[in-house]
């Protein structure tokens, strides 16, 4: 289930960006997620995420994956927990600021609000039980 809410996440985080010209911030959101992104960086209502932590949201194992976002709206991930990739997980969009991303194993969309997306850094925030921030790198 873990595996699930961190590709949900990765997803969210990647594929949202909010701007004051919704055509112009899609296009450049859309370019600029595309790639594969490594996760560096977890904060919890505003805590950095130590994954050596008993209490950690994330493991370690969870910084060594990664989400590629791909150009025709598809995601794969690496789950480096399980140690599986999964090709074509589920597919992405984003609207005046707001990544949707919907897992072809469960279908539920979720949606993420984009911090920051430029061509090396992706950052997105999303609540559940607590506020969530999520910094990725492009690494391809």
């Amino acid at each position: 289930m873990k595996r699930y809410l961190i590709f949900y996440i990765c997803l969210a985080l990647t594929l949202s960006f909010s701007s004051c010209d919704d055509d112009k911030d899609n296009d450049v959101a859309t370019s600029n997620i595309v790639g594969k992104w490594k996760l560096v960086e977890v904060k919890i209502n505003g805590k950095v995420n130590n994954p050596a932590s008993a209490d950690a949201y994330y493991e370690p194992c969870d910084y060594n994956g990664w989400v590629r976002y791909n150009s025709d709206g598809t995601a794969d991930e690496y789950d480096a927990c399980t140690k599986k990739t999964y090709i074509n997980a589920g597919v992405w969009s984003i609207n005046k600021g707001i990544l949707t991303l919907s897992s072809r194993e469960f279908g539920i969309p979720i949606t993420v609000n984009i911090i920051e997306l430029s061509s090396t850094t992706f950052i997105y925030e999303f609540d559940l039980v607590d506020k969530q921030r999520l910094k990725w790198e492009k690494v391809e």
